[in-house]
C-alpha cells in the first residue's frame, strides 16, 4: 500500500511515522527521507545531485 502525504512538514511526518509504528505497520523508507529531514537537508538538492529518478 502507498500512502501519499502531499505537503507535510517534518514534525507532522515524524508524528505520522510514530503512529504507524505504534500500530506495528512496517515503514520502508528506502531513500532515508526521515534521516535527511532530521538533518535539515534539502530533499530536492539531495536527490537531484544523486541522479535519482523514481522508485
Amino acid at each position: 500500500m502507498t500512502l501519499t502525504l502531499g505537503n507535510v512538514d517534518y514534525q507532522q511526518l515524524n508524528s505520522i511515522m510514530g503512529l504507524l509504528q505504534d500500530k506495528n505497520i512496517v515503514v520502508d523508507d528506502k531513500q532515508n527521507i526521515l534521516q535527511l529531514l532530521r538533518e535539515n537537508k534539502n530533499l530536492f538538492n539531495h536527490f537531484h545531485k544523486k541522479g535519482w529518478t523514481s522508485l
